[in-house]
């Protein structure tokens, strides 16, 4: 019996061994795979590479290092960063740089890729060709956060070609008056820009398809981190590590939230914008990771007990949700408020928080 666990043992370590492998000299962040063309994306720092993914041979190399001329975040210290209030490890091997392009968010789109980088202020977003990383299309608008450790998070969504987007603040860097906290911006037509709902009203109030933090002087202090995103049933989802309220700012009660909003282009994100938190258990309140599958129609999240990762104490935990016991807990949070008329509104750091009242027809 030991003989035949070496024997094993022994031959799947010579199978592992006995792979494709390719070398890069740079960090790499993120890549996503189209099995249509058998093709991997990888972004890397000041690169993007198009891959076989037959035998890993290199199809294309686009140099994404930032020009002289361009506008860079002065962060080059990362103690400076909200890190020390939750460990981040997605992010925590990156090292910023005045001479580095991050990426923040890369996508399929059909046959082409979306890429987004901390370049130029968070305003290089770039439609290009799948295989050979042809330029397409490119904005210059400011569209995802500065900082590699302030994530962008978003989807591109089936039902209307629509990229759903939220950004963490990076506070030294990122013109609160340019880029909002979430928004639904276009692809198809006037490439990323914010829908408009045709008011007439400034393109920087609630009249466009965007949501923002209100109070400008929370912005510095109140932590919200997005962590992912997806959609369901024509509505967008986030999920998010964040202060409870604006009450809890100064002792940074942190907890995971998911919130909602409806993908309707006649009203603002506001109109159906509800957050609710949500934990893993009793013991595991805080979010590294989630991930949904259409095909099981459930969430899965991958939690921590404690806010710090190298905690001797810390321990993990997997939960799944099913999406009708996510939809019944909005519906119930929002039949508690508007039908019922109990408890508060809150979300104080979007707009004033008050007392909820009850809707019911007599």
């Amino acid at each position: 019996m030991n003989i035949e666990i070496f024997l094993i043992i022994l031959f799947y370590l010579i199978t592992l061994t006995n792979t494709i492998k390719i070398h890069f000299s740079n960090p790499l962040q993120r890549f996503i795979y189209d099995d249509s063309t058998n093709t991997i994306i990888l972004a890397s720092v000041n690169h993007i590479y198009s891959i076989n993914a037959s035998d890993l041979s290199i199809l294309s190399d686009i140099n994404l290092s930032p020009q002289e001329n361009e506008n860079h975040c002065l962060i080059t210290n990362k103690t400076s960063l909200l890190t020390t209030n939750y460990y981040f490890p997605i992010s925590s091997y990156l090292f910023p740089s005045l001479n580095s392009t991050f990426n923040q968010l890369i996508l399929l789109i059909n046959n082409s890729i979306l890429i987004c980088s901390t370049s130029n202020r968070g305003g290089s977003c770039q439609l290009r060709s799948l295989i050979n990383l042809n330029l397409l299309k490119n904005s210059s608008q400011r569209i995802v956060s500065s900082s590699p450790f302030y994530p962008s998070i978003g989807f591109i969504s089936e039902n209307n070609h629509i990229l759903y987007l939220a950004n963490t603040y990076d506070i030294l860097c990122d013109p609160f008056y340019e880029i909002p906290t979430i928004s639904g911006r276009l692809i198809d037509k006037n490439f990323l820009s914010i829908i408009n709902l045709n008011s007439g009203q400034s393109a920087l109030q609630q009249s466009t398809y965007t949501l923002r933090l209100l109070n400008i002087r929370l912005i510095k202090d109140f932590f919200l981190y997005y962590l992912y995103g997806f959609e369901h049933k024509n509505i967008s989802y986030f999920l998010t590590i964040q202060q409870s309220d604006i009450h809890h700012i100064r002792k940074y009660k942190l907890q995971t939230k998911i919130l909602r909003f409806c993908q309707t282009l006649k009203q603002t994100i506001i109109k159906s914008y509800i957050e609710i938190p949500i934990t893993c258990g009793e013991n595991y309140h805080y979010l590294i990771t989630a991930k949904f599958s259409k095909e099981t129609n459930l969430l899965y999240g991958i939690f921590r007990n404690t806010t710090l990762a190298n905690s001797s104490n810390t321990s993990h935990a997997v939960c799944a949700y099913s999406m009708d016991s996510i939809r019944e807990a909005f519906f119930q949070a929002i039949k508690r408020c508007l039908v019922d008329g109990k408890g508060y509104r809150g979300l104080g750091f979007i707009s004033p928080d008050i007392h909820c009242t009850s809707n019911k027809v007599s």
